[in-house]
């Protein structure tokens, strides 16, 4: 459990749970601020006619936030010494409340301006590949879109709040180029093929059995289940590269020509076996599973294996249910796991005791945490909510244990 939240928890609130929407000139990439504000502070550079507009793809790296990949927009104009990168993918950690901000969903990101030497050192370090997708655009779309970046980089305009799967560095791109292209850009793909749900393209980025996809599969809502039509995959950069290289503009396709900028070979660091949570999972269960045959077997119950089991459990489910009701997070709405990790197992793990009326309630909370989680299973069942498959040894042992202490209750406790 402390490999779990020393590592996965903390990776998994950076990169999952910031909400809100994107402002700036038309768009809305930022603060609202007045048009007129922004073009006053704005001194226009005019592109020349060998200036080259692309978008820069980057590879995934080893830590979470990482694993997704990133994107980013490239201007170059060696006759006017322009060589500048468009990131909508940055934050500052010096904000003021920037953890609290960070645990409710209000974080902001911003739009940040750098040069591609800058840009490519990070991805040089991390040995994180980058390719770059070469747009086929006018001189005066290439100079629209120079012209909205440059306002939107502006310090009234940069700042936004972000959603990795409807506003993000990536989605921001295809917004950008729909909003300044407009009308020009036609789609060419087959809807019909594009089923996947965000949990789903979620998952193909991560190992199996690692304590970031049972963190993430945890944490994330039933929202995230529902199957998206294909534009809502460009949350991620492989498949807005997708998305950009099926594009035409009239009669061309949008991208011109793509390059390698770095090379290198993505080889994720598999998680050791005594170390992963499978065996951890597995491992707990059996643990709890043999403590309870021994207490049905002695006709006694162990009070420490449930202050303990419950206590844990309880917290986890208040953790969820801030998740849901007490932050913007829009990824962990609706998540019913805290139908199994449930915030009343807190009641049974702290108030415990031999005394009648104390038995009485626990065993009306037993009912009802029974209750839910044969809810939860049916909400399962149906695939209206996926739950991970490590989950499931866990969550036969919590039953058990259920259903041992109400019968516990009426065969034992009321004839004492």
């Amino acid at each position: 459990m402390k490999y779990f939240f020393n590592y996965s928890l903390f990776y998994i609130l950076i990169t999952f749970f910031f909400s809100a929407k994107l402002s700036g000139q038309q768009l809305k990439y930022g603060f609202e601020e007045s048009t007129s504000n922004s073009y006053s502070k704005f001194n226009q550079t005019l592109l020349s006619e060998q200036s080259q507009i692309s978008v820069l793809v980057c590879g995934p790296g080893q830590e979470l936030y990482s694993k997704f990949g990133h994107a980013a927009i490239r201007i170059i104009d060696n006759k006017k010494n322009i060589d500048r990168v468009f990131n909508y993918g940055t934050f500052d950690p010096s904000m003021p409340n920037f953890y609290t901000k960070f645990l409710k969903g209000k974080m902001l990101y911003e739009l940040s301006v750098t040069n591609t030497v800058q840009f490519l050192y990070t991805y040089q370090m991390e040995k994180r590949w980058v390719k770059e997708l070469i747009l086929n655009l006018g001189q005066e779309e290439k100079q629209r879109l120079f012209n909205f970046l440059e306002i939107n980089a502006l310090a009234e305009n940069k700042y936004y709040l972000y959603d990795f799967v409807h506003n993000n560095c990536a989605t921001a791109i295809i917004d950008v180029l729909q909003n300044e292209l407009g009308e020009t850009i036609e789609h060419n793909y087959n809807e019909e093929d594009y089923n996947k749900s965000f949990r789903n393209l979620i998952h193909e980025y991560l190992e199996n059995n690692s304590w970031n996809r049972v963190g993430i599969d945890l944490v994330l809502g039933s929202v995230m289940d529902k199957t998206e039509k294909y534009p809502a995959y460009a949350f991620l950069p492989d498949y807005t590269a997708e998305q950009i290289k099926q594009m035409k503009v009239g009669q061309e396709n949008l991208v011109r020509s793509e390059r390698n900028l770095l090379r290198f070979n993505y080889n994720e660091i598999s998680t050791p076996f005594l170390l992963a949570p499978g065996f951890w999972i597995g491992l707990f269960s059996l643990i709890i599973l043999l403590l309870n045959y021994m207490d049905f077997k002695n006709g006694m119950r162990t009070w420490i294996l449930d202050q303990v089991l419950f206590s844990i459990f309880g917290i986890m489910g208040v953790f969820l249910c801030f998740m849901w009701f007490g932050t913007d997070h829009k990824s962990t709405k609706f998540n019913f796991n805290v139908f199994w990790i449930n915030p009343l197992f807190l009641i049974l793990g702290i108030v415990l005791g031999k005394h009648k009326f104390v038995k009485y309630w626990h065993h009306i909370v037993l009912f009802v945490i029974l209750i839910l989680m044969l809810s939860h299973s049916i909400i399962w069942i149906s695939g209206y909510q996926e739950l991970s498959p490590m989950f499931i040894p866990l969550i036969v042992v919590i039953y058990l244990r259920v259903v041992f202490l109400l019968y516990h209750y009426y065969f034992v406790e009321l004839y004492d």
